[in-house]
């Protein structure tokens, strides 16, 4: 009995050991056999037999369930299994650790003021200090915004209740020289900045009492060179005709004075129809698949427009002036006028109307022309002309 037991010691030994649950099995195996043959070798001499007793052959250890033994030599305990997921943690943090993190920008800093400052140019008013913020409004030249904070390059303001953004090379603090009061004109001049930032897919009748219909309202190309958007660009250039016109003495109704509007074609006619407005001009600019396309075209009703026809000959007139000054002024090419009995905004009209498109966004020269500055006063100066030319001023 005792030997019994010294060799299952033996055998627990072996397998808290870390030895394979086969190698365990064996030992086991044997110990039982070395039992069974120590007790038939007791029985055998307490009965007196002088024969030994047959030895008797050690049963074959059960064989593993892995052949090849890899699921016992696999078996870990579990601060070997936590070990080994320690191991890998390293190797997984490498990746990121290999990444340099992107800088975070330092924020800006502003000193606090409270002062009227003036717009040196037509300049973007924006959510945030970065050209990557959403633009609220235009500043036009000349105009004025309260600021409530100074920085080298971004200047704090109170916009309509609301703090935003300019650039501060385009303030100063210096109020300009009012120009001399001229004398009204008595005439009213519609302008109409074309498209908006988001577009409305609703459909509205291209004409009174027509059945086919087209969107009210689009957001137009961009700058292939600039990325500018054309209604942007269009907003731009309509704040300075406005401001040009008013010096000259008309009285000016805009349909839109910012980007964040939802007015369509036919609402944006209505609206130079209850100011009595005498002239609609709608600024665009044009796109082609070509980008060697260039120059200058205007659109008006033709002699046949199911819907204003009676306004074809003064709404020709007025673009073909226009489309001659834009050109004489900027000496873009001069592609004429062209008929268009299709547009929303002129079928609409009760007043001559002429679309203007200042050139090609598609174009990368006129693209970066179309953005300049001095590009937009010649603009301005041709379209200006032509106000005047169409009454007889």
């Amino acid at each position: 009995m005792k030997r019994k037991l010294i060799c299952l010691l033996l055998a627990v030994t072996l397998l808290l050991s870390g030895c394979s649950a086969g190698a365990a099995q064996s030992a086991a195996s044997e110990v039982e056999a070395a039992s069974a043959s120590a007790s038939l070798a007791a029985e055998s001499e307490a009965s007196g037999s002088a024969e030994p007793a047959p030895e008797e052959s050690a049963p074959a250890p059960e064989e593993s369930a892995d052949p090849d033994g890899s699921e016992s030599a696999s078996a870990v305990l579990p601060e070997q299994t936590e070990a080994a997921s320690s191991d890998l943690a390293p190797e997984e943090a490498a990746d990121s650790s290999d990444l340099t993190p992107e800088e975070e920008a330092e924020p800006l800093v502003f000193t606090e003021v409270s002062e009227t400052v003036w717009a040196t140019a037509n300049v973007n008013i924006r959510t945030g200090p970065s050209t990557e913020t959403d633009i609220v409004a235009v500043l036009s030249a000349g105009n004025s915004v309260t600021r409530t904070g100074y920085q080298e390059s971004w200047s704090q303001v109170d916009y309509e209740g609301t703090v935003c953004y300019i650039s501060t090379a385009y303030l100063t603090t210096e109020e300009p020289v009012q120009p001399t009061e001229t004398t009204a004109t008595g005439h009213i001049v519609a302008i109409d900045p074309g498209h908006q930032a988001k577009g409305n897919s609703d459909l509205e009748p291209i004409g009174p009492g027509a059945t086919e219909q087209k969107a009210k309202a689009s957001t137009g190309t961009s700058g292939v060179s600039t990325g500018v958007a054309e209604s942007t660009l269009t907003l731009t250039v309509s704040l300075q005709l406005r401001d040009a016109l008013e010096a000259e003495g008309y009285q000016v109704v805009m349909t839109r004075e910012s980007q964040d509007v939802n007015i369509s074609n036919a609402e944006r006619a209505q609206i130079a129809t209850d100011a009595g407005a005498e002239i609609f001009i709608r600024i665009h600019a044009n796109g082609s698949e070509k980008s060697s396309a260039n120059g200058i075209v205007t659109l008006s009703p033709s002699s046949a427009n199911p819907y204003v026809s009676s306004l074809y000959e003064d709404s020709y007139r007025l673009s073909k002036l226009l489309v001659n000054e834009l050109c004489a002024a900027t000496g873009a090419k001069n592609l004429g006028v062209q008929t268009s009995d299709t547009m929303s905004g002129i079928n609409w009209s009760t007043m001559p109307v002429s679309i203007v498109e200042l050139g090609f966004m598609t174009n990368p020269t006129e693209d970066e022309l179309l953005n300049s500055a001095d590009y937009q006063a010649k603009l301005v100066e041709g379209m200006v002309n032509a106000v005047n030319a169409y009454f007889g001023a």
